[in-house]
């Protein structure tokens, strides 16, 4: 039985404090514009297309050196097909919201809100540009699996 996973709706994630980034929009060359608002330190991004979100990653290194990946690739091959679905639908705003949680403790032992954060989003909800969405609850339950049996 497969279930089906609700879009993301962006009201959610400003509700639960990601704020707005910035719009994708193309310089003369047609190349894609940095964003220009967006913080320095990691935290999680999505991008948006009208009412709904398309897709979300986590930037452990720094949402603007993560998001500017976009703009210029490079080799990335991830950043390199994200890039293409938004100059595929540049023709609609494609914004960028972004939260920045602050790390925690469980048990004594840390925790990487942004990263659980993320990986909570593509497990729960639609998003169309996230390839890892089909695959991450099977891997989620087998790490646990194994965790729990040593």
């Amino acid at each position: 039985m497969s279930s089906v996973k609700p879009h993301l709706d962006p009201f959610i994630l400003s509700a639960s404090g990601f704020r707005e980034v910035g719009i994708w929009g193309l310089q003369d060359d047609g190349a894609l514009m940095p964003l220009q608002k967006v913080p320095a330190g990691p935290g999680v991004y999505a991008f948006v297309i009208g009412n709904r979100v398309v897709y979300v990653g986590v930037a452990i290194g720094g949402l603007r050196r993560r998001l500017r990946c976009y703009a210029r690739p490079g080799k990335r091959k991830t950043a390199r097909r994200i890039r293409d679905e938004i100059l595929k639908a540049v023709d609609q705003p494609v914004r960028a919201m972004c939260v920045q949680p602050s790390d925690t403790q469980w048990n004594g032992l840390p925790v990487n809100i942004a990263a659980g954060l993320e990986l909570g989003l593509i497990q729960t909800y639609d998003l169309p540009w996230n390839r890892r969405h089909a695959s991450v609850s099977v891997k989620a339950a087998t790490v646990s699996e194994k965790a729990g049996s040593s």
